[in-house]
């Protein structure tokens, strides 16, 4: 399969786009390649890496009796260390404490959970259908990753409740917000197969210019084409993203359809938003230009 280019579709913030995480997310996206998937579940792994340790390869969580360890915050009480080869079809272990900071050792037991056993079954099937990177994200965190707010997991099609998720509301938020932030690291990667290639974006008719949380603003026009006009520190502006592609469906998501009512014009337009993106209720104003 061909190699993500990182330097190229990954974004991210200025206060963390760092050589040390640049060269993370590219050594996972050359074993994923490796192993035979698409550049849309090495972005995928990439996403839950970023979520699970900040890409640093060397991470421990703080503050348990048996923490996450490295890029994919690997965790069990084991500290057997592997011993042998990394071929396909054989077993890996977590393996110790240096192991598990060590990311060739990391990333090839998370890819040998992805390949070789059931919880990576719905990620190697919807990978080979052309599902969005956000949607991949999603099902990694909620089967690969197994992480308290993801919701229940499935194994080779069987759904395995999650009682922790009981605690978390919603239940799979934690998935959900990873889906969600694929379209933030990943805003420009195409992420479906034929069937799944967003419409054709179009500036035909009368734009709005929409403020959204952070010191973002948006234009939008009437069929939902969206594109980024100004951004906070550490993003760039620019891009148009068609209606239901990732990115677009994001940021409508925060600051809501393009009204379908044309006496707002010259207006200040209070928009009340759900959680989206930014995971709060917030008020934008909107301007049609």
């Amino acid at each position: 399969m061909p190699i993500l280019n990182v330097d190229q579709s990954l974004r991210l913030p200025s206060s963390r786009d760092t050589e040390a995480r640049r060269n993370a997310a590219k050594q996972i996206a050359s074993m994923a390649a490796a192993a035979g998937l698409s550049e849309r579940a090495q972005a995928a792994m990439i996403v839950n890496s970023y979520h699970e340790s900040g890409l640093i390869n060397d991470r421990v969580q703080q503050g348990v009796s048996v923490p996450g360890i490295g890029l994919f915050q690997l965790t069990s009480s084991d500290y057997t260390p592997h011993e042998g080869g990394y071929a396909p079809g054989t077993r890996i272990r977590k393996g110790s404490i240096e192991q598990r900071k060590d990311p060739f050792h990391n990333i090839s037991y998370m890819l040998y959970e992805v390949m070789e056993l059931g919880y990576g079954k719905r990620f190697r099937t919807l990978d080979q259908q052309g599902a969005s990177v956000g949607d991949l994200a999603y099902v990694f965190a909620q089967d690969l990753e197994r992480c308290a707010c993801c919701g229940d997991p499935q194994s080779n099609g069987r759904v395995i409740r999650n009682s922790k998720a009981d605690e978390c509301t919603p239940r799979d938020k934690h998935a959900e917000a990873r889906r969600q932030s694929a379209a933030r690291l990943f805003p420009t990667l195409v992420t479906g197969g034929p069937s799944m290639i967003p419409p054709a974006p179009s500036t035909a008719g009368r734009s709005r210019d929409v403020v959204g949380p952070g010191g973002w603003l948006y234009r939008q026009w009437p069929d939902g084409t969206i594109k980024i006009i100004d951004a906070p520190e550490g993003y760039r502006a620019g891009g148009l993203f068609a209606p239901n592609s990732p990115t677009n469906v994001a940021i409508t998501n925060e600051i809501g359809p393009y009204p379908t009512s044309s006496g707002t014009a010259g207006l200040v337009i209070p928009v009340l938003i759900g959680v989206g993106i930014v995971g709060a209720i917030l008020f934008n104003k909107g301007l049609v230009s």
